[in-house]
């Protein structure tokens, strides 16, 4: 339990000055913030805290021309795209903000992943990945290449 409150504290004071992220949510933090290089930089640092331990993503929309609900929606959707590339170089495996699409070869990756557990059936560790894709396929749809 130390662990994971050492590695949340890192994260939101990661984001000081640029916004704040304090409320929980599961076992993640949830809150606004004004520049994604900022909020990029706080998970690379969490990441490094915990190296070998924990390792976090995060996931973000722009508020611009969206209720807090939508962007929350849209947010939740770009964290789980992280979590598809979680252990990939890609970038996005550390921070994805929706609206920006994946390249091909993260689009693959992430397809991989998702197979593997399509293979390993309902019951699986991260089986909630693929039930999640596979209820916001539209959206996942905007984030792939053509």
């Amino acid at each position: 339990m130390a662990l994971l409150a050492g590695h949340l504290r890192t994260l939101s004071d990661g984001v000081t000055g640029a916004g704040r992220l304090c409320a929980t949510l599961g076992d993640g933090l949830s809150g606004v913030v004004a520049d994604a290089d900022a909020l990029r930089a706080a998970v690379a640092g969490a990441n490094r805290w915990s190296t070998g331990r924990m390792h976090s993503g995060a996931g973000a929309a722009p508020l611009e021309g969206a209720d807090l609900d939508a962007a929350r929606r849209r947010a939740h959707l770009s964290l789980h795209v992280t979590k598809t590339l979680k252990g990939t170089t890609h970038g996005q495996c550390v921070l994805h903000v929706y609206g920006q699409p994946l390249g091909a070869d993260a689009a693959e990756a992430a397809f991989a992943f998702l197979a593997d557990l399509g293979a390993a059936g309902p019951g699986a560790p991260g089986a909630h990945y693929l039930a999640h894709a596979l209820r916001w396929r539209d959206d996942w749809r905007l984030h792939l290449p053509p």
